[in-house]
């Protein structure tokens, strides 16, 4: 008798998310996770936009919403009802759900029968269909309409497990679902640890831009042309220091406002940085001695690296970050940041140079204590859908 010696199946797992949109935040969270679960899993990507991410990654994708619907108008809400029976379908064809970081129940100036009312649909399927549904490291905040907090509610309440990447978060969760999730913090705080070079030549700055043009999100709710003129300002100041300006985007629709500083500043010393992943702005960081950032993954990037930062926000994300890092002084709001405070606070760093970076080791500690929870979240992860022991990958990289 021949037995059979077949392998046993992988466990089929969706991981859900905003990828493919040119978010190099959003990409550097689902690298994480497919780090995390490796070929140990069928995986299948579920996005708004499932041709780009095949193209670009080889994975298996399919649309988060029904392809086929009506969108816009009085038969937009049979669409919306369509897309109920499309969720439950694909969560019928996979063994649990995930949602690896990124902000997608951040509901400041997002319509609540987009994706606050999307999830809630894949929420309900997996309840129904018995199938795990994990939000892992997400960023959660009660903003929005009183529907998109109810349907946050519910999305909350329908999940398995949660962890969020931070304790404004943590606190959010509890009002929006009565309960408080363990704070494992950002997946791209995964990654190796990128060792910081400076520049050997003299000071070198990477200054982050965002472009706030046809987004409908909260990045369009300041006045642009006011932004890029205090942001102008921040990159003159600092040129006229002695300072070399790497000019980054942390999104492809940054790219023109990246540009329009550069030529405005005309400066030699002003120069575009440009980056298509996390990685490629990882390296232009390793040449820098300090990182403006607006976008939340240039900090976290900034962070990962260890170098000091000034954040110049547009959300509460970026001042909690911050705070965990103990320099609240150093978080700005976008919309109205002192040009010449943050060249300031960044020419205070440079000139401090080395001290600096005696005096701050509680940022490498608690970088440190961030990968360790999130090596024991993939674990618990891992443990959930019936896969080995994570080999920490982690581990490996380092």
């Amino acid at each position: 008798m021949v037995r059979d010696i077949r392998p046993p199946a992988r466990p089929r797992v969706a991981l859900l998310g905003q990828f493919g949109i040119g978010n190099l935040g959003n990409e550097a969270s689902l690298d994480a996770m497919l780090d995390v679960l490796g070929e140990d899993a069928e995986l299948v990507i579920v996005t708004e936009k499932p041709d780009v991410v095949r193209r670009d990654r080889g994975i298996s994708t399919v649309s988060v919403t029904d392809p086929h619907a009506v969108r816009g108008g009085w038969r937009g809400a049979w669409g919306k009802l369509r897309d109920l029976v499309w969720a439950w379908r694909r969560v019928g064809e996979v063994d649990a759900v995930v949602v690896p970081g990124t902000g997608l129940l951040e509901g400041a100036a997002i319509r609540a029968t987009a994706i606050p009312l999307t999830l809630a649909w894949y929420g309900v399927a997996a309840r129904c269909r018995h199938r795990p549904f994990h939000l892992v490291s997400i960023g959660v905040d009660d903003g929005g309409s009183r529907l998109t907090r109810a349907l946050f509610g519910a999305v909350l309440r329908f999940a398995t497990s949660v962890t969020v990447r931070d304790r404004g978060s943590a606190e959010h969760v509890a009002r929006l679902a009565g309960a408080r999730p363990p704070v494992v913090p950002d997946l791209v705080l995964s990654g190796k640890p990128l060792g910081a070079r400076g520049d050997a030549g003299g000071w070198t700055v990477a200054l982050g831009v965002i472009d706030t043009n046809g987004t409908g999100t909260v990045e369009a709710s300041w006045d642009r042309d006011d932004y890029l003129g205090r942001i102008c300002l921040v990159a003159r100041r600092l040129e006229e220091a002695g300072t070399t300006v790497l000019v980054v985007g942390g999104a492809g629709l940054d790219d023109t406002i990246a540009e329009e500083v550069v030529a405005r500043v005309d400066r030699a010393a002003v120069v575009r940085a440009p980056a298509d992943t996390l990685d490629e702005l990882a390296e232009w960081f390793a040449g820098c001695r300090v990182v403006v950032a607006a976008r939340y993954h240039n900090l976290v990037t900034a962070v990962r690296a260890g170098l000091p930062v000034v954040s110049l926000g547009y959300a509460r994300k970026q001042q909690w970050l911050v705070d965990d890092l103990g320099a609240p002084e150093r978080a700005h709001d976008v919309a109205g940041f002192d040009p010449d405070l943050v060249a300031e606070q960044v020419l205070e760093m440079l000139r401090e140079g080395n001290a600096w970076h005696s005096a701050h080791t509680d940022t490498v500690r608690w970088t440190g204590r961030a990968r360790a929870l999130l090596e024991a979240q993939a674990d618990d992860l891992r443990r959930d859908l019936g896969l080995s022991r994570y080999p920490t990958q982690l581990e490996t990289k380092r």
